[in-house]
């Protein structure tokens, strides 16, 4: 019979494209000795991945990249070809973090809420917001931001020495929602970000 004696969880908050790193020592549950050339299966989010024999010490470590952020999941399983009817598995939860990340921000650094939450301007009184642009916590400069805003010309801005892009003062002369929206694309990957403003008298 088998068991899992000990185990390492993968680092907190990965991001995309960080390998991250797992495992676990295998042991004899009668006699308490290490495990070798046991075929531990390594699953991510159900889907077999990669079988890695424990070594001589009884470890079998599984390396990973996350192409996708979210809460994943991974799972080792170990034969147990003495008990069958007893399962030796472990999991793991890994928060994968986005590679970028990109919102609105008002004037002094706070982040916008997105969609449905409406932000209000007021009426015929000039407003600006601006995007940030990050990647692990560095501002990404020189991407090129286009900004669609409704009633007004589309334009594009690149990001500066802090990341950010800031929208040319608007002026709206009615009441009413609409939906700001910035692109961006980054290593080939399009990113976009929305603010719902709401035209008010006053605030």
């Amino acid at each position: 019979r088998r068991t899992i004696a000990s185990s390492v969880e993968p680092i907190a908050d990965p991001v995309v494209n960080d390998q991250v790193e797992a495992s676990v020592t295998i042991t004899s549950w009668y006699t308490g000795k290490n495990l070798a050339d046991v075929a531990a299966q390594w699953w991510v989010d159900g889907e077999l991945i990669e079988v890695v024999p424990t070594s001589g010490a009884g470890e079998s470590v599984f390396k990973h990249r996350f192409t996708k952020s979210g809460l994943h999941v991974i799972t080792v399983k170990v034969p147990n070809p003495y008990d069958e009817a007893e399962k030796v598995e472990m999991e793991f939860s890994c928060e994968v973090s986005p590679e970028f990340y990109f919102r609105f921000i008002d004037l002094l650094n706070n982040p916008l809420p997105p969609p449905p939450t409406v932000v209000p301007i007021v009426m015929n009184f000039p407003y600006s917001s601006a995007v940030w642009l990050t990647s692990k916590d560095r501002p990404v400069t020189g991407v090129s931001v286009t900004f669609d805003v409704p009633e007004h010309e589309t334009y594009t801005i690149s990001t500066g020495p802090e990341g950010k892009a800031s929208m040319v003062p608007i002026i709206y002369k009615t009441l009413g929602e609409r939906t700001v929206r910035a692109v961006a694309t980054v290593a080939g990957e399009e990113l976009a970000v929305e603010v719902l403003v709401d035209v008010v008298t006053s605030q």
